[in-house]
């Protein structure tokens, strides 16, 4: 995590944004020199809070009627810790993907079309699937066969997911020298 440094620290900016509409930006000055484990918290720390902030500003949009067209899916967040923690090299894809289980396109769409939906902010507590059958053909009788790619699987998160924790808040304070933040809401043409 290098950003310009400015005396007192690293600016390191991140945001979240549905492409040509509402966004939410945050800029952080960090202190220099922190372990690679304490930068790794910090990149996390940040993701999460953006994230967090960027789910707040849709759900107001949309309350106001400026529909935002975009809104966290219970794994959202969790699929975005993973990407982040392959990109810090923390897992490699080859063991998110053997760890989370992947299953065919049929499979995946299926579950994502009867998923729970809503906001779920524990990341490293996901929302596992209670039922993981999918229609793979029909029965004798003409009823739909179900067959279930988990079959076997644990039904708990991947370990890896708690490799890395994010700041507390007095943690952050000791490590963010400052911070701001801005909203973004769609232009008018």
């Amino acid at each position: 995590m290098q950003g310009p440094f400015f005396g007192q620290g690293y600016i390191v900016n991140y945001t979240q944004q549905v492409p040509g509409r509402l966004g939410f930006h945050g800029r952080y000055l960090v202190r220099p020199g922190l372990s690679d484990h304490i930068k790794k918290r910090i990149a996390l720390t940040i993701m999460l809070r953006v994230s967090f902030a960027f789910e707040d500003l849709q759900l107001f949009a949309d309350w106001l009627g400026v529909a935002s067209g975009s809104g966290y899916a219970a794994d959202d967040l969790t699929a975005n810790v993973i990407g982040l923690l392959i990109a810090m090299g923390e897992v490699t894809l080859e063991e998110a993907l053997s760890a989370c289980h992947e299953v065919s396109r049929d499979a995946a769409l299926h579950l994502w079309d009867n998923r729970d939906r809503g906001l779920h902010d524990q990341y490293d507590q996901p929302i596992l699937h209670s039922d993981t059958r999918t229609p793979c053909g029909t029965n004798t009788d003409g009823s739909t066969m179900m067959c279930d790619e988990c079959s076997g699987q644990p039904k708990a998160p991947p370990s890896f997911l708690t490799r890395i924790r994010p700041l507390s808040n007095d943690e952050a304070r000791r490590y963010f020298v400052g911070s701001t933040s801005n909203y973004g809401l769609p232009s008018r043409p």
